[in-house]
């Protein structure tokens, strides 16, 4: 189910981006009701200081050191008052406590494709940690590749259940219906926010994730098909508003039981208009990126992918030729009205079948 910041909850809380310790309020109230796993679909790569922070921790440094020794018990009260306040406004404090406390919240990254992304640098023990070490590369085969990674920062990282990338796969018509499982960054193979879902939510460590590029990732039982470009074919629940969704100003002032979270995939992605844009689907010309996330982990633990056979190609090959000599040979040398049926028979034998295979 889906947790959304919408244009209401941005016109009521205050524009974006939020102090983290409302995301981490958002949180609380959300792991209350004991759910599977938790995806933040927010990138947070940058440390977010409080005005004034910086000056209250001078301040409560400077007194600890020159007046708390001559200012007694009320002294003592004086720097715990300080240090109250200190903790109120030190906003990733707040959330990476209520990540810990957690410890069931994926966290997204991004990955930038640029002209180094062949270049196989140093990666982060950590980050290691949190890629799919079990590939099989046959020669030749196409994988997506990036030279930049944004992470978010090291406290947050270290907190999380994992991490995952949100980079979308775009066809030429700008519609979405493809999920990169794997990109290769720096020597090693990070998981899709997606995929990383799915594996917290069947309790299959992300070092045991297997993948055979080009073919498929395997997911403790589950095997999940992948195209030739190492790519999933998503295959959508319905359109939009497929799952139950509720808004984050409303979990956040206790308008929705926590029990309804109980033991589900919890997605909290953002709607607002200018901060997340709608995404073109076969299914729904404007879904939201939280929808389309929750598609794909729905397709992904169902095993509802669209498979795209190696031997497709081929045959779509010789149809065109098989047809082309029916209609060149045959066709043309047959009445009219058999000449119709017959080719009407074709016509429908081809989009049936296709439709078939589609469905099958």
């Amino acid at each position: 189910m889906i947790v959304d910041i919408d244009d209401d909850a941005i016109e009521k809380l205050g524009r974006w981006p939020w102090s983290r310790s409302l995301l981490a309020d958002g949180l609380q109230k959300i792991e209350s009701g004991r759910p599977k796993v938790i995806g933040l679909n927010i990138i947070l790569s940058e440390p977010q200081t409080a005005e004034g922070l910086e000056t209250l921790q001078r301040l409560e440094a400077e007194f600890t050191t020159r007046i708390l020794p001559l200012a007694g018990t009320q002294g003592e009260r004086f720097r715990s008052e300080l240090a109250n306040i200190r903790n109120r406004l030190d906003h990733d404090r707040r959330l990476a406590e209520a990540l810990q406390r957690s410890g069931k919240v994926v966290l997204p990254v991004f990955l930038k494709e640029t002209a180094a992304a062949k270049r196989r640098g140093k990666v982060d023990s950590s980050l290691r940690r949190q890629s799919v070490q079990q590939i099989q590369r046959p020669a030749g085969t196409d994988y997506p590749q990036a030279g930049e990674i944004t992470l978010p920062i090291a406290e947050f990282s270290r907190q999380a259940l994992g991490i995952g990338h949100i980079n979308l796969a775009y066809d030429s018509d700008g519609t979405a219906r493809k999920e990169r499982p794997l990109y290769a960054y720096a020597g090693i193979f990070i998981p899709s926010y997606t995929l990383r879902i799915a594996a917290a939510y069947l309790n299959v460590p992300i070092n045991k994730v297997r993948a055979v590029l080009g073919s498929a990732i395997y997911v403790g039982s589950l095997k999940i098909p992948l195209t030739m470009r190492n790519e999933i074919m998503v295959g959508f629940k319905g359109s939009g508003g497929s799952f139950k969704k509720y808004a984050f100003f409303d979990v956040l002032n206790n308008k929705i039981p926590g029990r309804v979270f109980k033991n589900k995939i919890v997605l909290v992605s953002p709607s607002a208009a200018g901060i997340m844009n709608p995404l073109s689907t076969p299914t729904d010309a404007t879904m939201t990126v939280g929808e389309y996330s929750a598609h794909t982990i729905w397709s992904i633990l169902n095993q509802n992918v669209i498979q795209q056979p190696i031997w497709s190609g081929t045959v779509a090959l010789l149809l065109i030729v098989v047809m082309g000599l029916i209609i060149t040979f045959l066709i043309s040398r047959l009445k009219a009205l058999t000449a119709g049926i017959v080719f009407v028979a074709l016509v429908t034998l081809l989009v049936g079948s296709s439709a078939y295979l589609f469905m099958a």
